[in-house]
């Protein structure tokens, strides 16, 4: 419905586009008041979606969220986060009632907010006193006052406080103050989509309650972020209108403006590039393929026709590139010949012609036509572009069997490379190459050089598969851990001087010695979810905003070019495992990390020399640390957390350092825990992350997890790696594409999958109840496990790409090595995905012993011979 809105259903659209400062309530599973929500986002501009403002209190419906944890999860005493705290029994049981009142319906949660905030002896009573307010308006006493509440000692409450007094001015009819109060949430929201839907609401609030000047200031406000709400445009205007209305997807309406800016003879030059330029893409965006390539070629012949050389080159590439995804190979060759005649002498970067050339080729598995483009195009290039096309060329050459000169092209490329993630990779491809060309001592030397520089990253996790070396416990001394390291440096040192390497090559070894960015905490990371999902997209709890949690992970998940040929066509779209072997007899353990390889001779906390005014918690601040997570208050909690890690002078290699880190782990704070860690200094971060894996391989809900694992014969490993890939586990967490909860499952997916189960289904809600998401999950892994024959890489592969892409890299990118396969996946983010949930997988089966070494998991890197049958003639072995 749209104009009269069904009350429920506009309640549970509107909790889609909640804002940062009104998803406290969602976190923490409490009914939302409808003065709290913003409009429905299937309304159009123009249209009257505040329905609610029109009804009485007790008309108001309320609305239930799915708890963010299980209450469960912190029955535990609370002395296991801070060990010299003590929670008073009675204190305790007030502050459990506060949490338990957080997952009640307003009917039961106001006379419990009500006793808490009137209980003198309850230190926390603002907190009760607020949600009280907030949730029980009707039963406010007229005299009590906002103001009454001091949240001077502790500001994290402000927003609490500005939320109730929302509440209580809708109910008051002080409609000036109540839209001040929203246009500041407005103002901290950084969704462009929420910001305008809050707007639009704001300025119909002033306009219904006859406030011209305030719907005026908001009209303006709005306009200016989405001026498609511009009543009148004028022809300065239609530029920015026709792109806000293609943003909005009203693609026909906003061609309509574009094209006037593109036709007139008053617009300026730049303004119509950009207008031509939104004008293509738009067709890409709708998906009108046949249009989108027209629409390129026109682009480009005006950038021609206006002389515009630099632009139009880019802009012919581009068009040449989308003929290619499209299959139109022999178009985009006679595109790019008529390019390189026009531009051979106007200085163009014809080397990209070169390299798109060599690219195409080497999808046909024309390799050596493909290196002779390569190598013409380096003889062209500039600085900027070697490196995608070096690596592009060191694996052409590894293609044509020619190992030693791919060896040294890799090796080249580790030198060359800007980022770690990069140099690793190109290692241990040179390895790879050393290998196959029977260099075995060589190439033995190089994978010992990448499992000490990536000891926790998955290029390094893999270079003990290639060693045969069983992966070292977790949990060793750090005696022995520095002794380890020091023998795997003199083994090093042996191995270079009995292979006769060179300098350079045993310099260019050491390039990445210390600087292993696998350590990053980020393993949630941007670049992978687009992979998290089964809709493509990444997993987070706004559904509309990706989370900045800091530096993508290089060793897992960037590079300039990758490797393999091809090009990604489209975006992706949406049996029982053998348990690994004890260590093989003539195995020998590498030694472990529970000190940095970079840090072996560094001196520990207590060793060092004492440092003067570290930062560490007080008792106050673990006293609020405690009660925050006890009362379920997520949200204000992380703030709190975030705030504290803020200051400088922590030192986080120390017991007072990892409190805070541990703090935010003890909540299920996990994502902005990676993104405080990775703001650690480089030196601790390692330290940290090699003593502590734990912060980064969560294991909460393992009861469920291992029970729906048991069920469905597979490892409780898999489950936790795609959880901890997936949602970062945020059983709140919400993808674009609506993959929902901790495993990310699409509604239309899991309804079928629980009837299967013999689970109740009563709507999409349930995917955020971690004790049906977790089972549902479990099944679909099993079922993919079951498509595959119980090959991992394609079961993890088909849980964030569709079935129909899998059996067309079977088809046209098979190899017999499952590691080379990984690298030649089409999709870069399931490329990616793949390498992070088994690199996860591995971590998770050291955790399950962590004081034993751990024989490489066989599952891991599973024998794919048995899908050559798809690989049709492009299937020969390396």
């Amino acid at each position: 419905m749209r104009n009269g809105l069904c009350k429920s259903s506009f309640l549970v659209l509107s909790f889609l586009i909640l804002g940062s400062g009104l998803s406290l309530y969602a976190e923490n599973g409490v009914r939302i008041p409808a003065a709290l929500l913003p409009m429905d986002p299937h309304v159009g501009h123009g249209e009257a979606p505040l329905a609610f403002l029109n009804w009485s209190p007790s008309e108001r419906p309320s609305f239930v969220l799915p708890q963010a944890r299980e209450v469960a999860s912190v029955a535990e005493d609370a002395s296991s986060i801070f060990p010299d705290i003590h929670v008073a029994k009675a204190r305790r049981a007030k502050l459990d009632a506060y949490r338990r009142a957080l997952t009640l319906g307003n009917q039961e949660a106001c006379p419990e907010f009500q006793k808490l905030a009137e209980d003198a002896d309850f230190n926390r009573r603002e907190f009760a006193k607020l949600r009280f307010w907030t949730l029980c308006s009707a039963l406010v006493k007229p005299t009590d006052n906002l103001n009454d509440v001091d949240v001077a000692h502790f500001p994290a409450l402000q927003a609490l406080k500005d939320d109730a007094e929302m509440v209580v001015t809708e109910r008051q009819e002080k409609w000036p103050r109540y839209l001040e109060l929203l246009s500041a949430k407005i103002r901290e929201n950084r969704n462009l989509r929420e910001k305008t839907q809050q707007l639009e609401m704001a300025v119909q609030i002033a306009e219904t309650k006859n406030l011209p000047e305030e719907a005026k200031r908001l009209r303006h406000d709005l306009e200016k972020l989405a001026p498609r709400f511009l009543k009148n445009p004028q022809a300065g205007d239609y530029l920015d209108v026709g792109q806000d209305l293609i943003q909005a997807r009203e693609f026909a309406k906003g061609r309509e403006y574009l094209r006037k800016v593109m036709t007139s003879k008053f617009a300026k030059f730049n303004d119509q590039r950009r207008a031509f330029q939104a004008h293509r893409n738009s067709f890409k965006v709708e998906q009108n393929k046949p249009q989108h390539l027209e629409e390129s070629e026109k682009y480009y012949d005006w950038l021609v026709k206006n002389k515009e050389w630099i632009l139009a080159f880019d802009s012919g590439l581009y068009w040449v590139r989308a003929l290619w995804t499209d299959g139109q190979k022999a178009k985009a060759q006679k595109a790019m010949s008529r390019m390189e005649k026009l531009f051979a002498k106007r200085g163009a970067r014809l080397f990209e012609i070169e390299f798109i050339r060599g690219r195409m080729e080497e999808e046909d598995a024309n390799f050596a036509k493909a290196l002779a483009h390569y190598e013409k195009a380096l003889g062209l290039s500039n600085k900027a572009s070697r490196v995608k096309i070096e690596a592009s060329r060191a694996w052409a050459l590894r293609r044509l069997g020619r190992d030693i000169e791919a060896a040294a092209a890799f090796e080249t490329l580790a030198a060359n490379a800007p980022e770690p993630g990069d140099q690793l990779r190109a290692r241990f491809w040179q390895g790879k190459s050393l290998a196959k060309a029977g260099q075995g001592e060589r190439a033995q030397l190089v994978f010992r050089q990448v499992a000490f520089d990536d000891p926790v990253g998955y290029y390094g996790l893999i270079a003990f598969h290639e060693l045969q070396h069983v992966i070292p416990p977790i949990n060793a001394s750090r005696a022995d851990s520095l002794k380890g390291w020091n023998a795997l440096r003199e083994e090093l040192e042996k191995a270079k001087s009995a292979a006769k390497l060179d300098d350079e090559i045993a310099s260019s070894a050491q390039t990445v010695t210390g600087d292993a960015v696998a350590l990053d905490p980020n393993l949630h990371d941007p670049n992978l979810s687009g992979a998290a999902g089964h809709g493509g997209t990444q997993a987070v709890a706004d559904p509309n905003v990706k989370p900045d949690v800091g530096a993508v992970e290089p060793t897992a998940t960037t590079s300039s070019e990758p490797p393999p040929a091809g090009k990604v066509s489209e975006p992706p779209a949406a049996g029982k495992a053998s348990e690994p072997p004890p260590a093989a007899r003539g195995q020998t353990a590498l030694p472990t990390g529970a000190v940095a390889p970079g840090l072996a001779t560094r001196e520990t906390a207590a060793e060092a020399p004492a440092k003067t005014a570290l930062r560490s918690l007080t008792i106050d601040e673990k006293v609020w640390i405690t009660d925050l997570h006890l009362m379920g208050e997520k949200k204000i909690l992380e703030k709190y957390l975030d705030g504290l890690a803020l200051e400088s002078r922590w030192d986080y290699t120390t017991e007072q350092g990892f409190e805070l880190l541990k703090s935010y782990a003890r909540a299920g704070l996990y994502l902005p825990l990676f993104a405080t860690i990775g703001k650690i200094e480089k030196s601790q971060r390692e330290a940290l992350l090699l003593n502590h894996p734990e912060l980064l391989f969560p294991m909460d809900y393992a009861p469920t997890i291992k029970s729906a694992a048991h069920r469905q014969e597979i490892p409780a490993e898999l489950v936790f790696s795609i959880i901890r890939q997936e949602s970062a586990f945020d059983p709140n967490a919400r993808s674009f594409a609506d993959a929902m909860g901790l495993m990310q499952i699409l509604p239309t997916q899991a309804k079928n999958v629980a009837k299967e189960l013999g689970i109740a289904w009563s709507g999409h809600d349930d995917l955020y109840r971690p004790d049906l998401n977790i089972p549902v999950g479990a099944k679909m892994l099993r079922q993919g496990l079951d498509r595959y024959d119980g090959n991992f890489i394609l079961a993890i592969a088909s849980y964030n790409a569709n079935d129909r892409a899998i059996k067309g890299w079977l088809k046209s990118r098979f190899r017999e090595d499952p590691v080379e396969f990984i690298e030649e996946i089409a999709y870069e983010e399931t490329r990616t995905y793949v390498k992070l949930v088994l690199r996860n997988y591995i971590f998770y089966k050291r955790l399950a012993n962590p004081e034993m070494a751990l024989a490489f998991p066989p599952e891991c890197l599973p024998d794919l011979q048995k899908f050559k049958h798809s690989a049709g003639d492009q299937s020969a072995s390396l």
